[in-house]
């Protein structure tokens, strides 16, 4: 027999369909606010790497390969 405890949960969670018209409720500006770098498309990529970069380059390399079972 079927109860409400055996029933299975949906797993899969859909995706937030955005800038399809005004009246689907996320139009115009689709969740991005207004103007703007991060309103652009592509403005949020590069942001947030560049000073890991940064970090990533003055760390020395560590050269060569040491074991740890001799």
């Amino acid at each position: 027999m079927l109860t409400l405890n055996k029933l299975r949960t949906n797993k899969r969670k859909r995706t937030k369909r955005l800038g399809r018209g005004n009246s689907s409720g996320r139009g115009t500006y689709c969740g991005k606010g207004n103007k703007g770098q991060k309103a652009r498309s592509g403005g949020r990529k590069g942001l947030k790497l560049f000073g890991l970069r940064q970090t990533f380059s003055k760390i020395h390399k560590a050269q060569g390969f040491t074991s740890l079972y001799p």
